[in-house]
C-alpha cells in the first residue's frame, strides 16, 4: 500500500525549549480513515501544520502522498485540500486577490491564476463583488471562497 501521510522521527521545538513533537513516526496509507487524537499540548496542530507546509519542523521528515513538505512544499500543497472550522480569508485583500494569492501559494502561475480566479467568481456567483474586501461576503460565500 502506498503512504498517504509518512513521518519520520518528526521533531518540532518552539523558541528552543518547548517540545511539541518528539520524534513522531506514523504512516497513513491511501484511502485509509485516521484520526488525530490527543490532549492540550500533544502536538496535533503542530503536526497538520508540518503537513500542510505551514510549520517547518526542526528534524525529522515528513512526506504527504510522496512530496516532502520542506523540500517540496509546493507539490505538497498541490496534494492536499485543507478547509479549516471557519473561513480564514486574508481580509487585507480584496476577493480577487485572495484567489490570485492561493492559487500563486500552490504553484500556479500568476498569468493562469487570473483566469483561473475569474472563471471561478462567475462559478461561485459573486463575480460582481471582485473587488470587494472579503468582510462584505456572508459566512457561506466565504467558506465556498476558501474551499474552491
Amino acid at each position: 500500500m502506498t503512504a498517504a501521510i509518512e513521518t519520520r522521527a518528526l521533531r518540532k521545538v518552539y523558541n528552543e525549549k518547548v517540545v511539541a513533537l518528539d520524534g513522531l513516526d506514523l504512516t497513513v496509507n491511501e484511502g485509509e480513515f485516521f484520526g488525530l487524537l490527543g490532549p492540550n499540548g500533544a502536538g496535533k496542530t503542530t503536526t497538520i501544520g508540518i503537513l500542510t507546509t505551514r510549520v517547518l519542523p526542526t528534524s525529522g521528515e515528513a512526506h504527504v502522498a510522496g512530496a516532502n513538505v520542506t523540500t517540496q512544499s509546493a507539490d505538497a500543497r498541490r496534494r492536499i485540500g485543507v478547509v479549516p472550522q471557519r473561513p480564514n480569508p486574508d481580509r487585507g485583500l480584496r476577493v480577487m486577490e485572495n484567489l490570485i494569492f492561493h492559487a500563486t501559494y500552490f504553484g500556479v502561475p500568476r498569468s493562469v491564476a487570473n483566469k483561473r480566479a475569474s472563471d471561478l467568481m462567475e462559478r461561485l456567483g459573486f463575480a460582481d463583488k471582485k473587488d470587494a474586501k472579503v468582510d462584505p461576503l456572508s459566512g457561506g460565500q466565504q467558506q465556498r471562497l476558501m474551499s474552491e
